[in-house]
């Protein structure tokens, strides 16, 4: 029976893989495709800021946490817009020009977004290559095959089990995994 579970855990980690490896660009065009990469990219970043330190089972959780949201009426509609939630102020270079909504440059507001890595500061290139590459074959897996959504029982909040922020005793308690504690909001 040892066996039989080991050669069946490959054979799941193999098909994973090369689904993983499908190139969605065969199935929805380049425009979408484009999205997509992106959402995928921003759900990557994400998981690596937000869980580097945690086991897998952390990087899914955060990953469920970011699509709970996308999927949502309360949050935006795309993955970046939610991952990138949070008052912005406008660069001081093209605040004084007449330009279009899309050259115009924007900052988050330090220490005000949804995710705080998103707004601290600091870089958020990812500099430990092996929780980056675990990040995005999360972030592939659920985007592109809904694997591990659920986990979170549908839990759209979380924080550190270190602290204890002022939205948590609103908020219904569904579970700890690794370093988290995980809400639904009572909406």
């Amino acid at each position: 029976i040892r066996k039989c579970m080991k050669k069946l855990l490959c054979l799941m980690l193999v098909a994973m893989s090369s689904m993983a490896n499908a190139t969605s660009n065969d199935v929805i065009g380049p425009k979408l495709h484009q999205l997509l990469e992106a959402d995928i990219n921003c759900l990557a970043l994400n998981i690596y800021h937000e869980a580097r330190s945690e086991r897998t089972a952390g990087m899914w959780a955060v990953a469920d946490v970011t699509i709970n949201r996308v999927r949502s009426s309360q949050f935006p509609n795309t993955v970046c817009e939610v991952v990138k939630q949070g008052p912005v102020y406008e660069s001081w270079k093209t605040r004084p020009f007449d330009l279009p909504q899309e050259e115009r440059i924007f900052y988050p507001v330090k220490g005000r977004c949804h995710f705080s890595w998103w707004c601290d500061g600091i870089k958020d290139e990812p500099l430990e290559l092996d929780s980056w590459t675990r990040a995005q074959s999360v972030a592939r897996n659920v985007m592109l095959h809904d694997i591990g959504l659920g986990l979170t029982d549908g839990a759209d909040h979380y924080h550190a089990n270190s602290i204890m922020p002022f939205w948590a005793p609103g908020m219904t308690h569904i579970t700890t995994i690794g370093n988290h504690i995980f809400y639904k909001s009572n909406r």
